[in-house]
């Protein structure tokens, strides 16, 4: 081989960096930018895949669920359907459930060798699922007092987010179909799509970038301003977990306890006497906030360096990266979806 080949030379000044999973790999700016560019398109594409599937399976719901069994009526003539309260959760779940998993089978299926589902498996220590647990309820509380005082704030200028609020369903049948369907099952399939999937994909630029838009990604999904804030920084607490445990198994059983508890208070709130309500919700919060804090000493007690992120610029900085994410056509597309989702029903009062 002739080292004075100007091919040989740049073969050797090639810059390398360590990508999980494929070890060292040689990486220029440009071919970085194209694949940080490639995922982005990517991550978007499927999340506007999913709203776009939340509208086409609807109706298809509708009719799968009357033949389970529950309560469906069509009226051919107008158009019109009419249905049970079990007949309604059912299909909501369906609907919600056949869109998160055609989904997560489109992205597993373009990052095959970049997904290994046994990892996502793995339980650690009894003792630090626990000490993860409070600190993810600390998280919890964060984004709940976040989103309260972003509402407060709101009402203060003159304007009025949409009431989300609504009837429990009557029979018990629907009402265990809600229970899952807010608790269960959004911890189950947004943990394996968000922290499982996407997560991984976005790790190997750096940790602080692969959380940071993992949990805007997760934020744009929900339902409502207060959701979407509270999932942010909810979110940004179980992204650090995953990375940490290695597993998903501690932030599904997180996500699912979250839910409960949330819907547990709000249960408390509108079902008990106001002031006696009041009292016990405060009573939980502050038991968990205390929980959490301990927590916290403990895990920085026992490693100073527990919740320090590994931030790479050795290819593209962080500056790069988010460039890279405001260029993107299809990230516009979907900030322009999720605002209009969350801004549609404002009112403004004098």
């Amino acid at each position: 081989m002739n080292v004075n080949d100007p091919k040989d030379q740049k073969s050797k000044q090639e810059p390398y960096t360590y990508i999980n999973g494929f070890g060292f790999m040689p990486q220029t700016n440009e071919e970085e930018r194209k694949h940080l560019s490639s995922v982005c398109t990517l991550l978007f594409f499927v999340l506007l895949l999913y709203f776009l599937l939340k509208r086409l399976i609807l109706i298809p719901s509708y009719y799968l669920s009357g033949i389970l069994g529950t309560h469906v009526w069509f009226n051919p003539m107008t158009g019109l359907i009419t249905m049970s309260e079990e007949a309604y959760q059912t299909a909501s779940l369906i609907c919600y459930t056949l869109s998160m998993l055609l989904v997560f089978i489109v992205l597993r299926v373009a990052v095959r060798k970049e997904f290994h589902l046994r990892r996502l498996i793995w339980l650690p220590t009894f003792r630090y699922a626990i000490n993860s647990f409070f600190l993810l309820c600390g998280t919890a509380l964060t984004g709940l007092f976040c989103a309260e005082l972003f509402t407060r704030l709101l009402h203060s200028l003159g304007i009025v987010l949409p009431n989300t609020s609504f009837q429990l369903p009557a029979s018990g049948g629907a009402f265990i179909l809600y229970f899952l369907s807010i608790t269960l099952f959004p911890a189950v399939l947004e943990e394996l799509l968000f922290r499982g999937i996407m997560l991984q994909m976005l790790r190997r630029y750096d940790e602080l970038f692969a959380i940071a838009m993992t949990s805007l990604l997760f934020a744009m999904v929900q339902g409502s301003v207060y959701d979407a804030i509270f999932a942010f920084i909810f979110g940004m607490g179980l992204s650090y977990f995953a990375m940490r445990n290695g597993g998903l198994l501690v932030c599904i059983a997180s996500s699912f306890v979250i839910r409960f508890l949330r819907f547990f208070l709000w249960m408390l709130q509108n079902q008990m006497e106001s002031a006696l309500a009041s009292a016990a919700i405060l009573s939980i919060l502050l038991l968990l906030f205390v929980a959490a804090i301990v927590c916290f000493y403990f895990r920085v007690h026992h490693n100073p360096h527990a919740f320090d992120l590994k931030q790479d610029e050795n290819v593209l900085t962080n500056r790069e990266k988010f460039s890279v994410v405001l260029i993107n056509p299809l990230f516009w597309c979907l900030g322009i979806l999720c605002l209009s989702r969350f801004f549609i029903n404002l009112q403004f009062i004098n």
